[in-house]
């Protein structure tokens, strides 16, 4: 009588909170890892497979091998393709055994993914893997090193034949053209609108507070350049001003909620907030036809600005971030929605007032909505009052810090301090277009030497620009 091995793939889901997948893997090995001895029947975790965690997923994934080498093949490839709504995401090629090494890489299934996918997260259980081919080999007597380099998902030999001794089941067929669903997954208390939820501000606050993950205030490896603010309430606010102002490399654009009709509400309005050449306040909000729902829907003006700030930045940051040169324009507010735009009238120069409080507004010109200024939020009037200086400024710290990294180390004697410093200056050269001067100077200081750092001063001068108009006319007397 001829022995035969029975396989048959199944999938089960894992039920547990959070979006660890190491704590996934941790409740596989710990309820789903085979019990049984080689001989007998038993069920092993060959790998897990989640979404990149934005809780459910609408993912899917097919698997089948790959028939392109001609065979016999030292080893069988799979092909995994990862789906969303019909579309092909990511397609990678991997093997089952988990020791295969192709032109020096290890192309298991886990190594495959971590390197390659952007979709997806996986972990392969590797002494699974290696006790299921065991088991499968002892009760169908083929060998163990022919097994493990098999199709054995499919139950085919290396020339693609299917094994004598091997009974496939039919219960799950990985190669299903339309591709598995990821099973499990929730969206949680957030649901599929998480800025309505009644916890989103706490866990946005635990977000900046660096709560969630502390890893926002890696300056070199977690880069901010900008946050918009979304209508958040006061307490989100709070956290994002403290985040700006420790971390200091980026900017803060800070609405006002909705439906401020006067400069008395704008003031009430501002009281709490901080005020720092980091952060800058915008007071307007509007009403616009929401793309998704074709909706008309009042939002705060950082709703359209956040769009205009794209291609502004794409194009210069050290550009003023205002007016119709730099086409700071809103042509999608729906007419007559706007909530506020200063004026100088007989009895208040609105457009003084709302200066004074270093807030930022919108005015009709030509017809044409037009965002009039870009202070920042610092009571004291210097160069650090325009967000775009602070933005240039900001960009420029950020490519001395990018390049430091790189030539760390040098000794601090002449010739090393110099080209030291001509490394550092290298960098400053790409920035003289943007300022009116730059200049750096290294600083001698014995503190810091002893203690192995560069200590320089960078000066700057900003650019002056035109915010607004004042035009004189004096009439001649006929001769």
């Amino acid at each position: 009588m001829v022995q035969k091995c029975g396989i048959d793939i199944q999938l089960k889901r894992v039920s547990l909170a959070g979006n660890s997948i190491k704590a996934f893997a941790q409740d596989v090995k710990a309820n789903e890892f085979h019990t049984n001895t080689d001989g007998t029947d038993g069920t092993y975790s060959l790998f897990l497979i989640t979404d990149n965690g934005r809780g459910l997923s609408n993912k899917k994934f097919r698997i089948y091998a790959d028939t392109s080498a001609s065979r016999p093949v030292d080893y069988v490839k799979y092909i995994i393709v990862i789906k969303e709504n019909g579309v092909d995401l990511e397609t990678m090629s991997f093997t089952l055994n988990p020791d295969v090494i192709e032109s020096s890489k290890n192309i298991s299934l886990q190594n495959v993914i971590s390197t390659k996918s952007k979709q997806v997260r996986c972990r392969i259980f590797e002494s699974e893997i290696k006790a299921f081919a065991e088991n499968a080999a002892f009760i169908s007597g083929i060998n163990y090193d022919t097994f493990i380099n098999s199709d054995i998902l499919f139950g085919n030999d290396l020339y693609g034949n299917a094994f004598d001794k091997l009974v496939m089941g039919t219960t799950v067929r990985l190669d299903n053209v339309y591709g598995i669903s990821l099973m499990g997954g929730t969206n949680g208390v957030f649901g599929t609108a998480p800025i309505n939820a009644s916890t989103y501000s706490a866990q946005a606050v635990n977000a900046f507070n660096g709560n969630f993950d502390d890893m926002i205030y890696d300056l070199d490896n977690t880069r901010i350049d900008v946050i918009f603010d979304a209508n958040y309430d006061a307490s989100v606010k709070r956290a994002i001003e403290n985040f700006v102002e420790f971390r200091e490399d980026c900017f803060y654009f800070r609405d006002m909620g909705l439906d401020l009709e006067n400069i008395t509400q704008i003031k009430n309005a501002n009281v709490n907030n901080l005020k720092s050449r980091l952060c800058a306040t915008y007071q307007n909000s509007w009403d616009v036809i929401e793309p998704y729902s074709k909706k008309q829907i009042t939002v705060t003006c950082l709703y359209s600005l956040a769009t205009a700030f794209v291609t502004h930045f794409l194009n210069g940051r050290s550009r003023p971030f205002c007016g119709q040169l730099y086409s700071v324009t809103f042509p999608d507010v729906i007419e007559g929605t706007v909530n506020f735009t200063p004026k100088n009238t007989p009895t208040e120069d609105q457009k003084q007032a709302i200066d004074d409080l270093r807030i930022n507004y919108c005015g009709y010109y030509n017809g044409v909505l037009t965002m009039e200024t870009e202070y920042t939020s610092q009571e004291r009037y210097t160069q650090l009052s325009w967000l775009s200086n602070v933005l240039t400024i900001q960009e420029l710290i950020k490519a001395i810090r990018q390049r430091c990294p790189k030539i760390r180390y040098n000794f601090l004697d002449s010739d090393s301090l110099k080209k030291y410093e001509a490394d550092v200056q290298t960098v400053i050269d790409k920035f003289t277009n943007k300022f009116e001067s730059i200049t750096m100077e290294y600083v001698e200081d014995n503190v810091y030497k002893a203690n192995k750092i560069f200590y320089a001063v960078i000066s700057v001068k900003m650019k002056d620009f035109v915010q607004s108009e004042l035009f004189k006319i004096t009439v001649l007397k006929n001769s």
